[in-house]
């Protein structure tokens, strides 16, 4: 499976077109998601969400991302737990579940949930705080 992904970001071949590159580049990538590699639906779904070699399909874009959040991916958790907050893109709204996945993204040290969760107006539900708002500086989270 990671042989896949990693197979999807390069050519071999000097005889490869770009066209057919990019062609073989998403097929790998289709592959490695079916297999569960957690950067792989990542990495589809950016493609789906910007129309990148493919059709854009905020949709499906959405479902790729829920499954690399829930394969383990922490900075698609943002994204995942901010779209179950918000019920954006045919999520239906569970604003609790969405905390957590902010949380969780927060607790593995990325520093874009712990600025969502101060605009959200919520406290950090983990018991490290202290260590990770000095480690961040983010005087304005309390």
């Amino acid at each position: 499976m990671q042989r896949l992904f990693l197979y999807s970001t390069f050519s071999i071949s000097k005889d490869e077109t770009v066209a057919k590159f990019e062609e073989r580049s998403i097929e790998m990538l289709e592959k490695a998601v079916e297999l569960g590699h957690a950067k792989a639906a990542y990495a589809l779904g950016v493609c789906y969400d910007f129309g990148d070699l493919v059709t854009c399909d905020k949709s499906r874009a959405a479902l790729l991302f829920k499954k690399s959040a829930e394969s383990g991916c922490s900075k698609v958790k943002l994204v995942y737990g901010l779209d179950l907050i918000h019920g954006f893109n045919g999520f239906p709204q569970n604003r609790n579940l969405g905390l957590v996945m902010l949380n969780e993204t927060a607790s593995a040290g990325v520093s874009e949930a712990l600025e969502e969760l101060a605009m959200l107006g919520e406290s950090i539900l983990y018991n490290n705080f202290a260590s990770l708002k000095a480690r961040f500086s983010f005087p304005y989270v309390e």
